[in-house]
């Protein structure tokens, strides 16, 4: 009799055991389902934002501008609205190809994040592409001509980049509408030479 229960509970355990792996395996492969059902509606389903230079107020993702560092790279300053947007990296499409922007966020104003890669030439025409950093996602993009730049100078500091001691703006003219991948001549500036024994003019 005794052996009899005993067998009895064995078998209940063991009853008992199938069937809670069973509900473990069918409630991983539901967690498994809506995780790539909701990846699959954040990479495929989701439109992407379309930014632009910024305007007078500042309230969502733009452009405020364009830089070169000491090295000639070319520094992209966005103001981003704190906690809007996961971490991200740019991807700039030009005419002669794509270039990964890494982007880092300044320690002082937590809305300025400066992105720094390869030069881009003035009247160049090209696409910037905000790209998450987890899964590879567009969350933004826009069209752009570069018509100006800002000179970076080198910080004494010590931490501090020099993408945060940018402070003179150099506005280039463009004549005429630029045409993409297209950079315009430059004017050639003349000097006149006077002779060390000429009268002084006032």
């Amino acid at each position: 009799m005794i052996e009899f229960i005993s067998k009895r509970r064995l078998l209940i355990f063991t009853l008992a055991g199938v069937f809670l792996f069973i509900c473990l395996i069918l409630l991983a492969g539901l967690g498994w389902t809506v995780f790539r059902s909701q990846e699959a509606a954040l990479t495929v389903t989701s439109e992407p934002e379309t930014f632009n230079y910024c305007g007078a107020q500042l309230t969502s993702l733009c452009v405020v501008s364009f830089g070169r560092d000491v090295f000639g790279s070319t520094i992209i300053n966005l103001y981003v609205p704190e906690d809007a947007y996961a971490p991200f990296y740019l991807t700039v499409i030009r005419a002669s190809g794509e270039s990964r922007y890494d982007c880092l966020t300044s320690k002082k104003v937590g809305t300025s994040v400066y992105c720094t890669g390869s030069a881009i030439n003035l009247g160049e025409g090209f696409e910037i592409q905000m790209i998450a950093e987890r899964n590879d996602g567009l969350m933004a993009q826009g069209t752009f001509i570069l018509t100006a730049y800002l000179v970076a100078n080198q910080s004494t500091g010590g931490e501090e980049s020099s993408e945060e001691t940018v402070t003179t703006t150099v506005p280039v003219p463009v004549e005429g509408t630029p045409v993409f991948g297209e950079v315009p001549p430059s004017p050639t500036p003349t000097a006149t030479k006077i002779p060390s024994n000429s009268p002084n003019y006032p």
